[in-house]
């Protein structure tokens, strides 16, 4: 079986099979819907993954391991195009389906670091509420115990 042809070349990617392995959806310290897991690559090796996502993320994922629900994924094979340190698409074995991972993370990076109230771009710091929103919502609570 031949791999796909490497899409991010000047990063030096290269091109394996991997099983995905112990997949799993949750929240993360800030409340963000995050996956882990990870791919078990049949060369040899293990790549961890553990992102905050969206259900875009969700359907894309479960697409290229041809099921539709992401607990079944579990323990089938993609082709993933990956560094050391970053995997940047996954792509169906027959072919046909591929999500672009980084593609995806360069657009929903602008979704997940702006405040869920007034749409602010968030600090490092910051969990999804920016600190004026926090400040403003303290005061007004803090204002209202004062004229009681």
């Amino acid at each position: 079986m031949k791999p796909p042809q490497c899409r991010y070349k000047k990063e030096q990617t290269e091109m394996e099979l991997g099983k995905w392995e112990e997949g799993d959806l949750g929240f993360e310290d800030h409340g963000i819907f995050t996956i882990f897991g990870g791919f078990d690559y049949l060369d040899a090796g293990h790549q961890g993954m553990g992102w905050c996502i969206d259900l875009e993320f969700i359907e894309k994922f479960i697409r290229v391991f041809d099921t539709y629900t992401f607990n079944k994924c579990n323990n089938k094979l993609a082709w993933v195009e990956h560094t050391h340190g970053r995997i940047y698409r996954i792509i169906s074995i027959d072919g046909k389906h591929e999500f672009d991972i980084q593609k995806w993370s360069d657009s929903f990076k602008d979704k997940i670091y702006h405040c869920k109230n007034c749409d602010a771009v968030l600090g490092e710091d910051e969990g999804t509420i920016c600190k004026k929103c926090i400040d403003d919502a303290f005061e007004k609570v803090y204002k209202k115990k004062e004229v009681k």
